[in-house]
């Protein structure tokens, strides 16, 4: 008899890889009863630098098969404590949907929260990988989380990311 241990659990597979990486941190799936907004919110303080970039992977329409794959940049500095418009374009999505662009809509929230316009019923949303530069390599964003959230955006502090490049498959 063999002392074998079952697999985790997909929403407890949090694991840091590295000193500045970590992989498949949580995902989130609405039903029949969609909310407005999938919120990303990393633990992270406004007293210092965020600087990270974040993948993040999405499935929707699933009678056509549309996905969408987000590449997210933010910097943001203590002394604004939010993006500028002159940052905004830091998103680039890959999608094998042409009109992904009037779907899907991306927001940063300081200090640290991203906020994604969810397309439709039945959408599946995965943060693949957090990479963490500068000073927030330091600290430990294991606690990062997915909520499906059916309110309005919060009206201060917040920047529409423009995508920056878009490749159909």
């Amino acid at each position: 008899m063999s002392n074998t241990t079952p697999p985790p659990i997909w929403r407890n597979v949090m694991r840091k890889k590295t000193e500045y990486s970590y992989g498949v941190l949580d995902s989130a799936y609405q039903g029949e009863m969609p909310g407005k907004y999938f919120k990303i919110s990393m633990p992270v303080l406004k007293d210092r630098n965020r600087m990270f970039d974040m993948d993040i992977s999405m499935a929707y329409d699933f009678m056509k098969g549309y996905f969408a794959k987000l590449f997210i940049y933010a910097y943001v500095s203590v002394n604004d404590n939010n993006l500028g418009e002159k940052d905004s374009n830091r998103v680039a999505i890959l999608s094998n949907d042409p009109n992904v662009l009037s779907k899907i809509e991306v927001y940063f929230v300081s200090p640290c929260d991203i906020w994604i316009k969810t397309p439709g019923y039945y959408t599946a949303c995965t943060v693949d990988r957090i990479s963490t530069m500068d000073s927030m390599r330091f600290v430990d964003i294991t606690d990062t989380t997915i909520t499906l959230v059916d309110e309005d955006l919060p009206t201060t502090g917040r920047v529409k990311l423009r995508p920056k490049t878009m490749i159909f498959t």
